[in-house]
């Protein structure tokens, strides 16, 4: 099996697995903002951090905690750069 191919399948399940939980992120996102420009910065923010750390997640696992727990940790600092400048 060649390296090319190897690397292809792995983003092919993490595309399947962003695509899974996407709608249920950004839902997170929108209950967690109060408004739609926060929510889609939050939710740009988790996609970053699951970039990141993808190489080294179980994509078979359960992921939705961790998801959860993400969004959280993110909408934490958020707020914390938010009152930080004012």
């Amino acid at each position: 099996m060649s390296k090319q191919k190897i690397f292809t399948e792995v983003n092919f399940k993490i595309e399947n697995v962003w695509k899974k939980f996407a709608p249920k992120i950004y839902k997170l996102c929108k209950d967690k903002s109060n408004s739609r420009e926060a929510a889609d910065d939050l939710f740009q923010e988790v996609a970053l951090k699951f970039c990141k750390s993808a190489q080294s997640l179980d994509l078979n696992g359960p992921l939705y905690r961790w998801f959860s727990t993400v969004v959280c940790n993110a909408h934490y600092d958020q707020y914390r750069r938010q009152h930080r400048e004012l």
